[in-house]
């Protein structure tokens, strides 16, 4: 079986897209359901809640998506990826660009945690619109190739049973940490580093878990 040639630009924009989905969604969706009812989140104005409270299952629908999207991102971009991926990347960046314009002082990313706050109403519009140009580029350019999509089927690697176990044991660690004290201690900032490898373990399940490599 002959490996295909690497994609870099696919791969630039699943990193970036499993990057900007861990942050949105990924990090409130695993805090809600670990910290409980202390823990305040927001996926875009108006859609928030407390824990599992409020709109949370927006958050579940989203991660539903996000792990679509990735999933067969990392197959390659089988179809209907896509779609999938201008479904995220154009709305984003016209929301990030709509925010910097109408309300620059208050676009900002805020870690309550690790005391981040950081202004994007400059560089926002900057990476979200460029890396929604590349994503537009890169499904013109794989649509007019043609290229042929072969199902690649997923293995059970010893490497990806690793990875999976230590993904959900990580989960008691969180809801032990998160709960242990206040939002700015630092256990929740262990906490958080925790939720980020959780995801990149995710991401590297999905993307390695393969009989033959797309990437």
């Amino acid at each position: 079986m002959t490996t295909p040639r690497r994609d870099a630009l696919l791969i630039m924009i699943l990193w970036w897209t499993a990057l900007v989905a861990g942050v949105l969604v990924w990090l409130p969706l695993m805090r809600g359901a670990t910290q409980g009812a202390a823990y305040r989140w927001e996926l875009v104005r108006g859609i928030g809640g407390q824990g599992i409270g409020g709109d949370y299952w927006m958050l579940v629908v989203a991660a539903a998506f996000v792990l679509v999207l990735l999933d067969l991102g990392w197959r390659g971009g089988r179809k209907p990826f896509h779609w999938l991926l201008l479904m995220f990347h154009l709305p984003l960046a016209a929301g990030v660009t709509w925010a910097a314009v109408t309300d620059p002082a208050g676009f900002r990313f805020e870690g309550a945690t690790i005391g981040l706050d950081v202004s994007l109403a400059l560089i926002g519009p900057v990476l979200f619109c460029g890396v929604a140009i590349a994503a537009i580029g890169w499904v013109v350019r794989d649509l007019r190739a043609g290229r042929a999509q072969e199902r690649v089927p997923w293995v059970w690697t010893r490497a990806t049973r690793i990875r999976l176990a230590i993904l959900l044991a990580l989960i008691p660690l969180e809801v032990v940490l998160f709960r242990s004290a206040g939002i700015q201690s630092t256990q929740n900032v262990i906490g958080v580093a925790l939720v980020g490898w959780q995801w990149v373990l995710v991401n590297l399940i999905l993307s390695r878990a393969r009989a033959s490599a797309t990437m």
